[in-house]
């Protein structure tokens, strides 16, 4: 599925997807550069240490990957990720569920 449209705030913080099925997720720039799909990154993952992050991360720019995905420069220089449309519609659907899981802990906390 790809995406209806892919915006960039205007803080470079983190993006927007739209989705043809009517979902949108925000996705930051955080997450997006510690879900990195590279192989540096994901060797980083299979042995249990973190690449540095630093807060305050953005997105310097987005560059498309033919039709199929997108490459992202961050704005402490990685840009070795590509991310397929599939990834981040896995990535948007975590998001979304997330956020629906905290709405339904706000309202059940909040009835107590």
């Amino acid at each position: 599925m790809t995406p209806t449209e892919i915006k960039l705030t205007r803080d470079k913080s983190k993006i927007i997807i739209s989705w043809p099925d009517g979902d949108k997720a925000e996705l930051s720039a955080l997450l997006l550069r510690q879900r990195c799909n590279s192989a540096r990154s994901k060797r980083a993952r299979i042995d249990c240490t973190e690449e540095p992050t630093t807060e305050g991360l953005t997105i310097s720019e987005i560059r498309s990957v033919g039709l199929y995905a997108i490459n992202l420069v961050f704005s402490d220089g990685h840009d070795r990720g590509i991310y397929p449309w599939s990834y981040l519609k896995e990535l948007s659907y975590e998001r979304i569920m997330h956020s629906v899981a905290d709405k339904a802990y706000d309202r059940a906390y909040s009835m107590a």
